[in-house]
């Protein structure tokens, strides 16, 4: 590499995925600066590194270094997935996006309210200026587009709407489908087939719904008469359905030559339980397999139609999402050399901390992101520490109480503290964890929140608990910037129900980025 001066510092950066960019791309960018031959090339080279990356991440690390670079990043598809971002980060990628490169899009309003909105205000002509638009989706957003680009092949609405929307106007060009409508409302099999069947050129169906009558037989019959090649689906039966027929005889219909052979669809059944009703899930696999699990033998892995010869690879080296491990209860050990190897945030309850090697018995620890030790009673400070050095890609802590000898390691960033006594120094927490960046917190005051966010220069989001409903029906978003000083100067999103708030706080408003 050049002797010159490093144009890029990736140490700046928790995300972990900037090392393998510094590994990776340092070498090229030197190169690219040094060298203004083989563009085509160090763009493919670029490309690979962009696919492992965020569109924050590719603009916060690329963007500006030089016009060459400039050029590849604007010509690169791109994929902008705004779920669980800070308001800060929107604000960045808006400015930096060129609409015209842009192939998929998601919206969620989760961890920042009025996404949607927010993007229309940067981008006032959505249908004319996203024409290369293939995908878009909207998970848990209080508005849509009604508008889309006529590019949009593939449709996505989660817990949007109250009822099936109507697409025949996209019946010829929408090859992908993708309806979840968890609403309290039985569908029968034929209404869904006569809905389904005008879709001439839907090639992928993924579709979540409560059904009257479930029937491998009948959905086979379906699909022979359509072009769909994908096919994932959750059936949740009807009450009635449910006490009378057998887990066993519903999986029945869907071992045929055409489930197992033809198409190798697997396909799984589960009895969920909440309140005093009971249903029966019936769903295929691995898509809808569930990705948090309490583990216990009797409970995982689901009776399923899978052979015996691929339950490894399907029901323990595939993502996890959240793992709860009870060793209050007996746990037994996993069949021989299996182990979940994917798994993002796992659960440890129990009076003790279990050892080390039990742990890393049953899931890899090199893959944790999130570690919640809420519910183990009694832990010290040592034990604390050792667990967290065989999880080296932590980034999120789950305590129960504040525990005010400890202080966390750097490289977390994100915790959760779900209770807070009144005996607790939020002088020394603010000390001890002043780099946090993502804090989720039980707050006894207003002014404790306003001390926090005041005081942690380098926070992002905050989540507050408290009874905003009894104690603080006032509070606003002008009340924030008027009581809280650091709010004054920094633009931010409000988010808020009657027991808690989320605060999304992005640049300073004086900026040259737009101040929605």
């Amino acid at each position: 590499m050049s002797e010159k001066k490093t144009i890029v510092d990736f140490s700046s950066s928790n995300n972990p995925n900037y090392l393998k960019i510094a590994k990776a791309s340092l070498l090229l960018i030197d190169h690219l600066i040094i060298n203004e031959t083989e563009t085509e090339l160090i763009s493919e080279i670029l490309y690979e590194t962009f696919d492992y990356l965020s569109t924050y991440d590719i603009f916060h690390a690329f963007i500006n270094l030089n016009y060459r670079l400039n050029y590849i990043i604007n010509i690169y598809p791109l994929k902008v997935d705004l779920q669980n971002i800070s308001r800060l980060k929107f604000d960045y990628i808006c400015y930096y996006l060129r609409p015209e490169q842009v192939i998929s899009l998601i919206f969620s309003d989760d961890n920042m309210g009025d996404q949607v909105i927010v993007f229309q205000r940067y981008f006032p002509y959505f249908k004319y200026q996203f024409i290369n638009l293939r995908c878009i989706k909207f998970i848990r957003t209080d508005d849509i587009l009604l508008d889309l680009p006529y590019s949009v092949s593939a449709l996505t609405f989660q817990d949007y709407y109250n009822s099936i929307l109507n697409f025949d106007y996209l019946s010829h060009c929408l090859t992908n489908l993708t309806l979840i409508c968890l609403i309290n409302k039985t569908f029968s099999f034929k209404f869904i087939q006569h809905y389904l069947i005008q879709l001439l050129n839907l090639k992928s169906l993924t579709i979540i719904i409560k059904l009257d009558l479930i029937d491998g037989k009948q959905w086979e019959e379906f699909i022979r008469k359509t072009k769909i090649i994908k096919f994932n689906f959750q059936f949740i039966l009807s009450e009635s359905i449910t006490f009378t027929q057998n887990k066993s005889i519903l999986l029945d219909s869907f071992r045929s030559v055409f489930w197992l052979k033809e198409k190798y669809w697997y396909v799984a059944c589960n009895k969920h339980r909440s309140n005093q009703n009971t249903q029966i899930y019936v769903y295929s696999i691995p898509k809808f397999l569930p990705t948090c699990i309490n583990y216990t033998k009797d409970y995982y892995p689901p009776l399923s139609t899978v052979p015996s010869n691929d339950e490894q690879r399907i029901f323990y080296s595939k993502y996890i999402e959240h793992l709860c491990l009870d060793f209050n209860k007996s746990i037994d050990d996993l069949p021989r050399n299996y182990r979940f190897s994917h798994v993002n945030s796992l659960n440890l309850i129990g009076s003790t901390l279990p050892s080390i090697d039990n742990i890393m018995s049953i899931v890899d620890l090199n893959q944790i992101k999130e570690l919640d030790i809420s519910h183990i009673k009694n832990i010290s400070i040592g034990e604390i520490h050792l667990l967290l050095e065989h999880i080296p890609n932590l980034n999120h802590l789950i305590f129960k109480n504040f525990i005010p000898l400890f202080k966390p390691p750097s490289h977390i960033y994100s915790f959760t503290i779900e209770k807070w006594k009144l005996s607790d120094d939020l002088n020394l927490f603010c000390r001890m964890f002043s780099h946090v960046k993502s804090l989720k917190i039980y707050i006894n005051s207003l002014e404790m929140m306003i001390e926090l966010i005041n005081r942690l220069k380098y926070l992002e989001n905050i989540l507050v608990w408290y009874n905003f409903e009894k104690h603080a029906p006032f509070v606003s978003m002008n009340w924030l910037r008027r009581n809280i000083p650091c709010l004054r100067r920094k633009k931010f999103t409000c988010k808020e129900d009657d027991y808690y708030m989320i605060i999304s706080i992005g640049n300073n408003r004086k900026t040259k980025l737009s101040s929605f």
